[in-house]
């Protein structure tokens, strides 16, 4: 938990999953009516999704709580105005916010392109992938894909978007939740709303900043073993916010088909795949 200030509470939920934070700007207005006005600021290079609520005491919203909504970047809005429902007696407020990178009312472009997220002329073996039982189940990541690689190798966007989250201070990792928190990534959201995350990367040497635009192809870090992780690969996953019904947001990850030279096929446990061709048949 964030205390933003006295009066304001930024929720970071990580869990099993660890994610970026998408901090907000939130601050209040006081009116000459009485009321204030809850005004929320988005300085992040991405779109952000969020959820508003309010602990009160003699207090009632010109707007239902908790509210959702996706802020884009730059973007400066009143969420909700806040007033005393007997104007004789004390009240107070405090008003949390949970967020995260991406659009939650996103639509994935079914004509999007993927490369795959490492330089051209390296193979190497899709260790966990759509549909399996293994740790990306309980992480509620159905759809990331593993790629089994050595600690640095370069790691490249898998498709053109903006950086707006790069955590690549770390040097710990292992086989233990204990050290979810502790793995380097770089996030970079794509133009319908969508992220990419590029989680397990190497510690230092990142060649990529927030605010930067990158193309397909471009590198953006180094593999490593970094986080959660019990061998070094690069978790490579494409996801977008969702509301629960707690008010807490979650990642959905999304499926995704990876072009490589001619063919276009999505990747499998223990396919063998390289950045040019496809080393395997069986690939749907």
């Amino acid at each position: 938990m964030k205390l933003v200030n006295p009066l304001f509470l930024m929720l970071a939920f990580h869990g099993v999953n660890a994610r970026a934070e998408a901090d907000l700007f939130v601050n209040q207005v006081d009116l000459p009516t009485g009321g204030t006005e809850i005004v929320v600021e988005n300085r992040n290079f991405g779109s952000v999704s969020a959820v508003m609520w309010v602990d009160a005491e003699n207090t009632y919203s010109n707007t239902s709580l908790p509210t959702r909504f996706v802020i884009k970047t730059s973007e400066k809005r009143v969420a909700f105005v806040l007033s005393p429902q007997d104007r004789t007696k004390p009240s107070r407020f405090k008003v949390y916010v949970s967020t995260m990178f991406g659009d939650a009312y996103a639509e994935h472009n079914p004509r999007a392109k993927y490369r795959f997220p490492f330089s051209d002329g390296i193979t190497t073996r899709v260790t966990q992938s759509f549909g399996d039982m293994g740790s990306h189940k309980a992480m509620k990541t159905p759809h990331a894909v593993d790629f089994a690689m050595p600690i640095g190798t370069p790691v490249v966007a898998a498709r053109e978007g903006v950086v707006v989250a790069v955590k690549n201070d770390s040097s710990v990792g292992g086989n233990d939740i204990s050290f979810t928190n502790k793995g380097n990534y770089v996030y970079i959201q794509h133009d319908d709303g969508t992220v990419a995350k590029y989680l397990h990367l190497a510690k230092g040497n990142s060649p990529v900043y927030t605010g930067m635009k990158v193309s397909a192809g471009e590198e953006i870090g180094y593999s490593g073993n970094t986080g959660f992780s019990s061998s070094p690969h690069l978790h490579f996953e494409i996801f977008k916010p969702i509301y629960t019904a707690s008010s807490i947001l979650e990642g959905e990850s999304l499926p995704v088909h990876f072009t490589s030279g001619l063919s276009v096929f999505r990747a499998k446990t223990g396919n063998i795949v390289s950045s040019e061709i496809a080393k395997t048949k069986n690939n749907f």
